[in-house]
């Protein structure tokens, strides 16, 4: 038996998680949202991934986010953004806009304030 010749190596790719909560925040915020965050580090492809969910946060009331409708469209309209902190850079090191592909793709409500080009185009 040959051992190691055509062998595939393990794929380098670690998940973590993160439960969401308001006392995380610094300082603790006193609003009841909660959520949990899933991220994916695959070295082999040199992508990291992340799949977030929140509940009951406090609408932006002054941005005309009333509840979860209101953030819907917000959201699928492109008036979202994305921000990564660190702890080098705690006010965001990256940031991007949420944009629907096309205003044809947002199927919510059909407006696109931004638009981003397909993947691969």
């Amino acid at each position: 038996m040959v051992c190691g010749a055509g062998f595939a190596q393990a794929q380098q790719r670690v998940a973590v998680r993160a439960m969401l909560g308001t006392n995380n925040e610094n300082p603790p915020v006193s609003s009841g949202a909660h959520g949990e965050a899933l991220v994916t580090v695959n070295r082999d492809s040199g992508e990291i991934t992340y799949e977030a969910r929140a509940s009951d946060v406090i609408p932006r009331l002054e941005q005309g986010i009333r509840g979860f409708d209101d953030a819907a469209f917000a959201i699928a309209s492109g008036a979202a953004y994305v921000n990564v902190h660190t702890q080098v850079n705690p006010g965001g090191e990256t940031r991007g806009q949420l944009c629907p592909t096309s205003a044809a793709a947002n199927v919510i409500n059909g407006v696109a304030l931004c638009t981003l080009p397909a993947r691969g185009q």
